[in-house]
């Protein structure tokens, strides 16, 4: 099949008035692309990637962040069972029925990611989950890479490339997010193996043990501002599964701090309130970045954080905002779509982007309504929360082990 031609003039008309490509999944964080999660052993990058599961899933808030709902895909290679009972623990600790969710895991391919058969088996194994399930595929996860790797080295710079491009295709097939959940090097810092799979990556977040708590931070993103910086905390939650009852590791308390963190110490930013028209202008950057978007997706995205407002409070709130915006040319709108301009100087001094000024609300939290399983961990005394949830005290507590990544 020869390549087709396309002028810059049918580019454009195609990016202004065609079908939106989903470009994230949570802005400015995930995107629809190759991405690695790298950390140390006891880090909590498994339970990060398995709490993402099931957000993207159930269409939770990731970090207070809008998501792009789906299916997910969980492909397991390490301490399956193990992944299996987390998932369920995360499903439970936060509320979310399981009955329909569109969730599944599956074991790797025989021969793993450059094996022969990892490419058509996941794409087959996504394909049947959103027939099942009736959602487009949000992510993937591979958990870890060296465990669904296969049997060449992943310091060798041909089967990482085979690799890279083996979930850069996946992502592109489905226009979703491919989470390879990744090791530390010996040196404890930068990722295992080869260098092509930070360079082939779309984005590459690094998941590092401070005291109790875990600072996640973005060391790379592409087409998104910044380097944002998260924060969650680990604990247990007691499932019953049978005739007993087990204790299973859970992440909680996931929340943005800010953009820059010297030494152990965090400190969160304090929280102001924002004006309508700052919020709207947040959100729009979140979910655009430097593209066009729907103006219905941008309203539905900023409607969804209002929730304290009337219906006939956010068309009003949302009217204003897209005026003032407007007239301060922050935003350009054409048709049914709009845009963030970029400017030096404002007639107002707006937030800046979330990347660089994150939204600092916990969000993916339990539900007050839930009586089981549930409680926020203890915080390290370096660590200032500007929300807390209300959960009874009960089956979760604090816990750094080695078990689970």
């Amino acid at each position: 099949m020869s390549a087709v031609l396309r002028t810059i003039e049918e580019i454009e008309n195609d990016l202004m008035t065609g079908a939106p490509r989903r470009r994230f999944i949570v802005p400015g964080v995930i995107p629809a692309g190759p991405i690695i999660l790298y950390g140390g052993s006891g880090s909590g990058k498994t339970g990060i990637a398995i709490l993402t599961s099931v957000i993207l899933a159930a269409g939770l808030a990731w970090a207070g962040r809008p998501v792009s709902k789906g299916a997910v895909l969980f492909v397991g290679g390490e301490d399956y069972w193990n992944v299996e009972a987390r998932l369920v623990a995360a499903a439970r600790f936060y509320g979310v029925d399981t009955k329909d969710l569109p969730l599944a895991v599956v074991e790797p391919a025989a021969g793993g990611v450059t094996g022969s058969a990892f490419e058509a088996e996941t794409i087959r194994h996504a394909e049947d989950l959103v027939k099942l399930t009736g959602q487009e595929l949000a992510m993937v996860v591979v958990d870890t890479l060296g465990a669904c790797f296969g049997d060449e080295s992943q310091d060798d710079a041909r089967p990482a490339t085979k690799a890279m491009g083996v979930f850069d295709r996946i992502s592109q097939r489905f226009q979703c997010a491919v989470i390879a959940v990744h090791h530390t090097g010996k040196s404890g810092e930068g990722m295992r193996g080869s260098q092509v799979f930070f360079d082939r990556a779309d984005a590459v977040i690094h998941a590092e043990a401070i005291g109790g708590s875990t600072k996640l931070t973005v060391k790379k993103i592409k087409n998104a501002p910044g380097r944002p910086q998260f924060i969650f905390d680990i604990g247990s939650y007691d499932l019953g599964i049978c005739d007993e009852t087990i204790s299973m590791q859970i992440v909680t308390n996931l929340r943005a701090i800010g953009p820059a963190i010297a030494g152990p110490a965090v400190t969160l930013e304090p929280k102001r309130k924002r004006k309508d028209h700052e919020h709207a202008y947040d959100v729009l950057c979140q979910i655009s970045s430097s593209a066009s978007v729907l103006i219905d997706t941008w309203k539905d995205a900023l409607f969804r954080e209002w929730m304290d407002k009337s219906a006939s409070a956010k068309t009003t709130a949302f009217s204003s905002a897209r005026v003032k915006l407007s007239r301060l040319g922050k935003i350009k709108e054409k048709g049914k779509f709009v845009s963030v301009l970029v400017s030096e100087n404002s007639a107002e001094n707006l937030l800046t982007t979330p990347a660089s000024n994150a939204d600092l609300s916990a969000s993916a939290s339990a539900p007050p309504s839930l009586k089981e399983g549930a409680t926020l961990t203890k915080q390290p005394p370096s660590i200032e929360m500007t929300e807390r949830v209300g959960i009874p005290r009960k089956s979760i507590r604090p816990v750094r082990t080695g078990t689970g990544g």
